[in-house]
């Protein structure tokens, strides 16, 4: 019987990934299909047995909130569910593919730069900060 070389230890995390997924899911049976979803993709792996639940498959450097959130809802942008590939608009509009493109590249920098590690140490990425102060910045207060 070929035994499976594991990676070391870690702590079990399906309390918090359960109470993160359940805080954000409503229903809440989509707390169970997103964990499925990361299990399919080998991001998460279960463990049997009274400290069971689910560990990591990898370390959580090595995971990206780009991979996690691709894996439960697909591409990071979309635009009504089509390709950015080839996509045109007629007119005036011509320019709007350029305009989706550099939206789904400014969240691809900062998904994949940002890793399960960075949220559990509370140190974000230096282009998470930057885009951070230029939203705080940028923020503007209608109605007041």
């Amino acid at each position: 019987m070929r035994r499976r070389r594991l990676l070391p230890r870690q702590p079990p995390i399906s309390a918090g990934l359960l109470e993160s997924c359940h805080a954000s899911c409503r229903p809440e049976h989509l707390a169970g299909a997103a964990v499925h979803e990361l299990r399919l993709a080998g991001l998460v792996h279960s463990v049997r047995g009274p400290r069971g639940g689910y560990l990591l498959a990898t370390a959580p450097a090595e995971i990206s909130l780009a991979d996690v959130i691709r894996v439960v809802d697909g591409p990071l942008a979309k635009v009504r569910d089509l390709s950015l590939t080839g996509l045109e608009y007629p007119g005036a509009a011509a320019g709007l593919p350029d305009v989706w493109r550099a939206v789904r590249t400014s969240l691809r920098q900062v998904l994949e730069a940002t890793t399960l590690a960075d949220l559990a140490q509370s140190t974000l990425p230096q282009v998470v900060g930057e885009r951070a102060e230029e939203y705080i910045a940028d923020v503007r207060h209608y109605g007041m």
